[in-house]
């Protein structure tokens, strides 16, 4: 079968294992479901207005992917395609009909999107999530699957252990993905917020981020040296009580002070003492 649709190389070489029920065929939009694996959650109104415009003068020229169901057809590609037909209302649109299983369905839909960059980061990744802990995949063999490093695979999974107000930052393309990457770096959630918002009021670049997260990083590690040379400061009060004389500690030493050896020799027949 000659296939025309612009899905990439990547698609293209994924189709060429699927078996085709048909050439170009039409269906009622009624009878086609979406997918349970689309990971496109967000179409943006410019988006589909194009598209609707390119339709009324074009028509579809790229057909919809999809696959036989017992009394239907479930979307495998053409998300965008389908809403825009079906705000012109029409009837019925153009088809390539494949065989797929549930995990190469899954698949599909995710690499028509990578090749189009038509996800952001955090549905692209939620998709992936889903993926992966539906078909019990590692990060490899996913990664095989679609065409990427396991390095991108764990990367943009990770986007998904920030805070609500970052990741819907990133959806709403506030931050880019980079920025949310360098925020996992900070655990305090105020701090990160914080943060977030001056990089969307004052459009910090990721480099601006890396510097303002060193800093950060520096002034922390001064209050904890501070806390910790406080709280030697109790330990070596206690101890000096504990053993009658002066107690030091220094970094990751304990100095116990004498005056001689007689001295020492005193104190270690105490400690026996103690024991015995």
């Amino acid at each position: 079968m000659n296939k025309k649709f612009g899905l990439g190389k990547g698609i293209n070489a994924l189709l060429e294992d699927y078996k085709f029920v048909s050439d170009t065929s039409h269906v009622l939009l009624t009878d086609i479901i979406d997918s349970p694996y689309q990971p496109r959650k967000v179409i943006s109104d410019e988006s589909i207005a194009e598209l609707m415009q390119s339709i009324r003068e074009n028509g579809l020229i790229e057909p919809l992917v999809v696959r036989k169901k017992e009394t239907n057809y479930e979307l495998i590609a053409g998300h965008r395609r389908i809403k825009a037909l079906r705000l012109l209302q029409k009837e019925e649109a153009p088809v390539y009909i494949i065989t797929a299983s549930d995990q190469q369905a899954a698949q599909f839909t995710i690499i028509e999107n990578i090749q189009r960059k038509d996800l952001n980061p955090i549905e692209l990744a939620g998709s992936m999530d889903f993926i992966l802990k539906s078909f019990h995949l590692t990060h490899e063999e996913l990664a095989k699957y679609i065409g990427k490093s396991r390095v991108y695979i764990t990367n943009l999974l990770r986007l998904l252990t920030l805070d609500p107000f970052c990741i819907q930052s990133i959806v709403q393309e506030k931050i880019s993905e980079s920025h949310g990457r360098l925020l996992l770096q900070i655990t305090n959630l105020a701090i990160r917020e914080k943060l977030v918002k001056e990089i969307i009021e004052k459009s910090l670049t990721v480099k601006d981020v890396e510097k303002r997260i060193k800093l950060l990083h520096k002034k922390s590690n001064t209050v904890d040296k501070s806390v910790f040379l406080n709280q030697f400061k109790k330990f070596e009060k206690r101890f000096s009580e504990i053993f009658h004389k002066p107690v030091k500690i220094k970094k990751n030493k304990l100095e116990i002070l004498f005056k001689d050896e007689a001295d020492v020799l005193n104190f270690i027949q105490q400690i026996q003492h103690l024991y015995d």
